[in-house]
């Protein structure tokens, strides 16, 4: 039966992927991504499905860069840090009791989350920066590691974390609760990440 919702917007990281048999309408789907009121990224449905995964372009009330290290623009689809300037300035939007906010020079604020623009100027989420872990010199970020085991049937919810390493500095080490009935073993888990086209020192 056919859902009368005609509209569905969510508040969230990233668009939720509609189950099979939905009768979602593509045309019908938003979301809004943004942190103390900085700035916002919009995308409807038709753009989500050619763009997916994606929060967004930038909204009109603000503007918006991915910075890397060395603290320049980066290219699309490279990562980086993510930086919002509202219209009318930093600090016109929201004021910090108790901490400093982590601002550039050129007033340009970010909260710490990474993540990447393609060539057409739409925002994808990865991590942030206080949750990366650093494993042999390698910058691992645990929601691209969540990712790749989500994919995997058996696995309901994934939380992956970095634990000491006397060699590396750090281990990737993932928490992961299976479907009801869910027999995964090792072996078929970790083969489904590392074939992923990622670093192998991701793979838990």
């Amino acid at each position: 039966m056919r859902s009368a919702s005609r509209k569905t917007r969510s508040r969230s990281a990233t668009v939720p992927t509609p189950s099979p048999g939905s009768s979602w309408s593509a045309t019908h789907l938003g979301a809004l991504w943004g942190t103390e009121r900085q700035g916002a990224c919009v995308i409807n449905g038709v753009e989500w499905l050619a763009h997916k995964g994606s929060v967004g372009k930038i909204g009109e009330t603000a503007k918006l860069r991915i910075i890397g290290k060395d603290g320049n623009d980066v290219a699309p689809g490279q990562t980086g840090e993510i930086y919002f300037l509202p219209n009318d300035g930093a600090g016109s939007t929201c004021h910090y009791l108790g901490a400093e906010p982590k601002r550039r020079p050129d007033g340009w604020e970010s909260l710490g989350d990474i993540g990447r623009l393609d060539a057409e100027g739409y925002l994808s989420l990865g991590d942030r920066f206080a949750d990366m872990i650093l494993r042999g010199g390698a910058n691992i970020y645990p929601a691209e590691v969540e990712a790749a085991a989500s994919e995997h049937p058996d696995v309901r919810s994934t939380v992956v974390v970095g634990l000491p390493d006397h060699e590396f500095g750090q281990r990737v080490h993932a928490i992961i609760e299976l479907n009801g009935g869910g027999r995964a073993s090792r072996r078929r888990r970790h083969g489904r990440i590392s074939r992923r086209p990622a670093q192998p020192l991701q793979a838990p």
